[in-house]
Order: C-alpha cells, then sequence, then structure tokens
C-alpha cells in the first residue's frame, strides 16, 4: 500500500470517528440513533428544509432508512414537515423544531470545539485553506465514486 492512500485512510478514519464520538454523547441524552443525527445536521445546514429525496442525496443514506429516520424525528417533535398540498410526505419538507435546533446546536458546538483545539496549531490562513481544500477534495470524491 502506498503512504498517500495509507494516510488517507487513517485520517478519513479518525475524521469519522470523532464525529461518531462527539454525535454519541447526544445520542445517550436523546435517544437518537446515529441516522437520525446526521439528518438533523444536515437540517440544520438548510434552514429553509429539506425534502426526502434531497435528505436521501446529502446523507448519502438509502430511502428507506431516511424515512424511516425521519418519521422517529417526526414522531419525537425534533423536525416538523411543511406540506405542499393536503398532508402528504410526498415533497414536504423537514424542518427542525426547537428540540431538533437544540439538539443540533450541541453537537455542532462541541465539533467545533474539537476542530478548533485539532488545527490551533496551524495558523489563521492554513487552518482555513485546510478546511477549504478538505470541502472541495470530498467533493471531488463523491463525483468520483458517485
Amino acid at each position: 500500500m502506498n503512504k498517500k492512500s495509507r494516510d488517507f485512510v487513517i485520517a478519513a478514519n479518525a475524521f469519522n470517528h470523532s464525529i461518531q464520538e462527539i454525535k454519541s454523547a447526544e445520542i445517550k441524552s436523546t435517544k437518537l440513533k446515529g441516522a437520525e443525527t446526521m439528518l438533523l445536521l444536515y437540517l440544520s445546514f438548510h434552514p429553509e428544509g429539506l425534502t426526502n429525496t434531497e435528505l436521501v442525496e446529502y446523507s448519502k443514506m438509502d430511502k428507506a432508512a431516511v424515512s424511516r429516520s425521519l418519521a422517529e424525528l417526526q414522531k419525537g417533535k425534533f423536525i416538523r414537515f411543511e406540506y405542499r398540498e393536503g398532508r402528504s410526505r410526498y415533497g414536504a419538507r423537514a424542518h427542525l423544531t426547537a428540540a431538533g435546533t437544540d439538539v443540533t446546536n450541541r453537537i455542532l458546538e462541541r465539533l467545533n470545539k474539537v476542530l478548533t483545539k485539532s488545527t490551533s496549531h496551524l495558523p489563521t490562513e492554513e487552518r482555513k485553506a485546510f478546511l477549504a481544500n478538505l470541502t472541495v477534495v470530498a467533493e471531488a470524491m463523491l463525483d468520483i465514486v458517485g
């Protein structure tokens, strides 16, 4: 295995593990599942709300898992739906409630603390470049692998 591939796998696993650990604290306090907390995070990034289809696209989860998770989040009053016509979930936009916003704010605050501390040794411009480049590389990888 070449060093570039090895270093990438180790770094990606460290990022994933850190995010999972941060989410797990909220999972314990709210009884939410990992997939549900991830959907809450995506909804927090989109205050205009997201449809089921958009959440599938962003989260890379399968449609059935997203539907089940959204039903649980609605039951727990973490999200609400804005319906277009009637009460059909087709095309309905999910929005965070106050409870959903509280959960995501706690996760994002903890993630921000970890990210700030873990990049504090980098000069400001390098830190900004690192985060910008990380996003560009992640988007390119998603385009390549589908």
